[in-house]
């Protein structure tokens, strides 16, 4: 492609500087005419604009963009905008129109130095194409928004894209999780994923681990609902069964004592 040629013919440019001539501007237009399909000329306003062709980037469409480049102001730090002809949002900012626009600015990332040198110069062909390149491409770590959230937010447990509105994170670790794939503890509410997430070992409800107490005797865990006073049922049942068996044994003894002061003792033969 044009575009990627220009910038390799600018990393081997060695001149310190160009200033651009009618010659040099006239045949950098007649490019710009065969390298894209719609080109204005607004000599009122000094400003030049491209359109260029649809642009994907992996699976999504973004369509077309226009750069919008004012000559009066080439000089200046950023004297051009790019904006989306028909914007294809992601969910989550409707301020981005492609991973490295917001607004109308663009993220030049590697390509800023090329650009400004492009501009210094007077080269309008290469700074369009250079442009267009910057757009073509995609780097995650500048990114305003990851491409593959474009569609929504990706669930990391199950990998499904959902829309923002409808992914929850978990209240400990804050993994990002749809609705299906996060557990609602049964005693605070709050959400968890299924590592953060545990259940009683009485009744079965879904406890977070923030809730889960450990029963004071045997040290296993239950949700407040299955302990009194620190203690769960069975361990309850068990002191109770125990009282029980020690009252039947003082009674017996309370019985055999009585029984031989009323000398009524059992005499062995």
């Amino acid at each position: 492609m044009r575009s990627t040629h220009a910038i390799d013919n600018l990393t081997r440019q060695t001149k310190p500087h160009l200033e651009p001539t009618e010659t040099s501007v006239y045949r950098d237009i007649e490019g710009l005419r065969g390298e894209f399909e719609h080109v204005t000329i607004d000599r009122a306003n000094q400003r030049i604009t491209v359109r260029t062709s649809s642009i994907s980037l992996e699976y999504v469409e973004l369509g077309s963009f226009e750069i919008f480049l004012n000559w009066k102001f080439i000089k200046e730090t950023s004297p051009y905008d790019v904006l989306a002809v028909e914007p294809n949002y992601p969910s989550s900012n409707h301020s981005v129109t492609h991973p490295h626009v917001q607004g109308e600015s663009l993220c030049e990332g590697e390509g800023s130095d090329a650009i400004r040198r492009a501009l210094d110069e007077g080269r309008i062909y290469d700074f369009f194409c250079i442009v267009d390149h910057v757009l073509r491409n995609y780097n995650p770590d500048s990114a305003y928004v990851q491409i593959e959230d474009w569609n929504g937010v990706s669930c990391k447990a199950c990998g499904d894209n959902v829309d923002q509105d409808e992914v929850v994170g978990c209240c400990k670790c804050e993994t990002v999780l749809c609705l299906d794939c996060s557990t609602s503890c049964d005693s605070c509410g709050d959400r968890f994923c299924s590592e953060c997430i545990s259940s009683c070992d009485c009744c079965g409800d879904d406890v977070c681990q923030m809730c889960l107490k450990s029963c004071n005797d045997c040290g296993d865990s239950f949700c407040n609902t299955c302990l009194f006073e620190g203690t769960c049922d069975d361990c309850i049942s068990k002191q109770n069964e125990a009282s029980e068996e020690e009252s039947r044994n003082t009674v017996q003894t309370v019985a055999a004592v009585h029984a031989i002061c009323d000398g009524k003792a059992t005499v062995p033969a």
